[in-house]
C-alpha cells in the first residue's frame, strides 16, 4: 500500500460477483460494448463495363485503311472504263473500216434537179478530211416498178469527162435507197478542194417520173486519216 496521502482505495462493490480482489480497478477491457445495429448491405450495382482503349495515334501524313481501300477501288474501275471505252472504240472504227458494205452510198451531200432528155452539167467542189469517195444516182422518186433509166452519163474528177451510154433499173432495196439507180463513174476519189463534173443526158421509160442527181460521199476511218 502507498504511504501517499493522496492515494485513495477504489471502491468496493457489494456485488459479489464484481469482487475481484486481483484487480484493485477495472480494467477498460472489461467495459460492456453495446449491441450495435448490422451494416445495411446495399445490393451490387450493376457492372460497369470499363472504359474503351483510346485508338493508338496514327503517324502524321497517313491515311486510314478504309480511305486507302476506296481509292483502290476507284483506281480498278477507272482503269477499267477506260480499258471498256478502249475496246468499244476501236470496235466501232473496225466496224467502220471493214464492216460496213462498201455499196453503201454514205452520206448525202447535194441534190440537183434534172429535166427528162435536158443536157446535165453540175460541178461539185468536195471539202473535208483526208479523201473520199463521191458517187452518183439519180432518184426516180415513186416511178413505177420497172421504170429504166437511159441515155448517157459520167462523172470524173480529173479533165472532162465523157459521158457512157446508160440504161439502169432503180434500186428495189439492200444497200442503195429504193429508187435510186447508181450512174458509172461512181467511184471518184478526191481529197479536199478537188472539184467534180458530171455531164450527159438522161431519161426514163416509160417516161413522166421526176429525176433528181445525187452526189453522196463515203470515207472510211483510214480515208480520213490519210494525208
Amino acid at each position: 500500500m502507498s504511504n501517499d496521502e493522496r492515494w485513495v482505495p477504489p471502491p468496493v462493490s457489494d456485488d459479489p460477483d464484481e469482487d475481484d480482489l486481483t484487480t484493485p480497478w477495472a480494467s477498460p477491457l472489461d467495459a460492456k460494448v453495446p449491441d450495435l445495429p448490422p451494416p445495411d448491405r446495399a445490393a451490387p450495382s450493376a457492372a460497369v463495363p470499363p472504359a474503351a482503349a483510346p485508338a493508338a495515334a496514327q503517324p502524321a501524313g497517313t491515311k486510314p485503311a478504309g480511305t486507302k481501300k476506296k481509292l483502290w477501288i476507284a483506281g480498278c474501275g477507272g482503269c477499267l472504263f477506260l480499258l471498256l471505252s478502249i475496246c468499244c472504240c476501236s470496235g466501232y472504227v473496225l466496224y467502220l473500216e471493214e464492216g460496213v458494205s462498201y455499196e453503201d452510198p454514205g452520206e448525202e451531200l447535194e441534190r440537183y434537179p434534172i429535166g427528162q432528155g435536158q443536157p446535165i452539167d453540175v460541178h461539185h467542189t468536195w471539202e473535208g478530211t483526208g479523201y473520199a469517195d463521191l458517187r452518183a444516182y439519180v432518184d426516180v422518186g415513186d416511178a413505177p416498178p420497172g421504170t429504166l433509166v437511159e441515155g448517157r452519163f459520167k462523172c470524173s474528177e480529173y479533165g472532162e469527162p465523157q459521158p457512157e451510154r446508160v440504161s439502169v433499173a432503180p434500186s428495189v432495196g439492200g444497200d442503195v435507197p429504193e429508187g435510186w439507180a447508181q450512174m458509172p463513174g461512181t467511184y471518184l476519189y478526191v481529197r479536199d478542194g478537188d472539184t467534180v463534173r458530171c455531164i450527159g443526158e438522161l431519161r426514163t421509160q416509160p417516161p413522166g417520173a421526176s429525176l433528181e442527181l445525187v452526189l453522196t460521199e463515203r470515207q472510211r476511218p483510214s480515208d480520213v486519216l490519210a494525208f
